[in-house]
């Protein structure tokens, strides 16, 4: 069995180099649950904790851009489809402008703060939750449980710092804007 450093503990690590300078961070995502009444992080039962553990992964992950200052609108969802855990990514200004990072209504915002797309929504976000989570943030995954914090890093990491939705002949995957 190959050793493998539990995603909690890579999560923990990442947070932690951080939040000594958590009074820092000038960059703040607003979440918008776009779910029907009773379904995913508007749950009747598990909503309430999805959400807060959505909001606690956006706050230390904001921690990491604490030399940026910027507020960074994502739509919400849920789905229960395929192996997919977790997706997210950025709407562009100009979805047919060639090249990495190039309208890119988020990477823009945080670096720039210009807003490419004004009053409309920076990204997005879908959950899986036909999968297992586990919310508890000090708390190592077990038995096929997912690694809520790692696996929302990681989606928070590729819609705000880089390009991630792009094809080969430049044609991203996202559309441009709603």
């Amino acid at each position: 069995m190959k050793n493998k450093t539990s995603p909690l503990i890579l999560a923990a690590l990442f947070a932690n180099a951080f939040l000594p300078f958590a009074s820092l961070a000038q960059v703040q995502f607003v979440f918008n649950y776009t779910d029907s009444p009773n379904v995913g992080f508007n749950h009747p039962t598990f909503g309430t904790t999805r959400k807060a553990a959505l909001e606690l992964a956006g706050q230390n992950y904001a921690t990491a851009l604490s030399s940026y200052n910027a507020t960074i609108n994502i739509d919400v969802d849920s789905n229960a489809f395929g192996s997919t855990l977790m997706s997210a990514g950025s709407f562009f200004a100009n979805p047919m402008t060639p090249g990495f990072g190039t309208d890119e209504v988020i990477l823009t915002k945080i670096q720039t703060g210009v807003d490419l797309d004004g009053s409309f929504a920076d990204g997005i976000l879908s959950v899986n939750f036909s999968k297992s989570w586990e919310y508890d943030f000090n708390t190592t995954p077990t038995g096929g449980e997912f690694d809520w914090y790692s696996t929302a890093y990681h989606e928070f990491s590729g819609s705000s710092l880089f390009l991630v939705d792009q094809y080969k002949a430049g044609i991203l995957s996202l559309p441009a804007t709603k």
